[in-house]
């Protein structure tokens, strides 16, 4: 919150520095989830069609997690001043984000379903069960790669939270 309140340029360091939190261990997913697709049999039976169980209440997560993909472009209107030339970059970012979004999701999800058996899959850390199946699969070398994931999405959650303290402290 202090970064926050000394300003956006240096609370944005925070926020950065979450962003790659987030990031790289999602490069990580899925690169050993290609890997994966390439060297060993799936993990579930994997369809082109995609099917949602709308019965199983209790699984059905679907329009939490779309809506969380997709929050903080309505910051864009409460930072306008903060952005350079916001007319011409907002919409270019927003269309360059918007694909790139979906393909981490999809890519993502591909890469966990291809890793992880759905029976054994934890709603919570199932990333992190994927990416030490696919860095064990990979290399028992590469037994440091969940702890990285570990560290870099911890610091991703805080650079979340910061910028959601931004919010709060820009609409109050």
């Amino acid at each position: 919150m202090l970064l926050n309140v000394l300003g956006v340029g240096t609370g944005k360091w925070l926020q950065n520095a979450g962003g790659i939190g987030t990031y790289v261990p999602g490069v990580l997913l899925v690169v050993v989830g290609v890997y994966a697709a390439f060297t060993k049999p799936a993990a579930n039976e994997m369809s082109a069609a995609l099917r949602v169980d709308f019965t199983d209440f209790s699984a059905l997560n679907l329009l939490a997690t779309i809506a969380f993909a997709f929050g903080g472009l309505e910051l864009s209107a409460r930072m306008g001043d903060e952005i350079e030339n916001p007319r011409r970059n907002l919409p270019r970012a927003s269309y360059i984000a918007a694909p790139l979004i979906a393909l981490a999701y999809i890519a993502g999800t591909g890469a966990i379903l291809w890793l992880v058996p759905q029976d054994q899959l934890n709603i919570v850390s199932g990333f992190l069960q994927a990416i030490a199946a696919g860095a064990n699969h990979l290399s028992g070398a590469l037994w440091w790669a969940v702890p990285l994931a570990t560290t870099l999405y911890t610091i991703g959650n805080i650079g979340g939270a910061s910028s959601f303290i931004l919010l709060v402290c820009l609409i109050y």
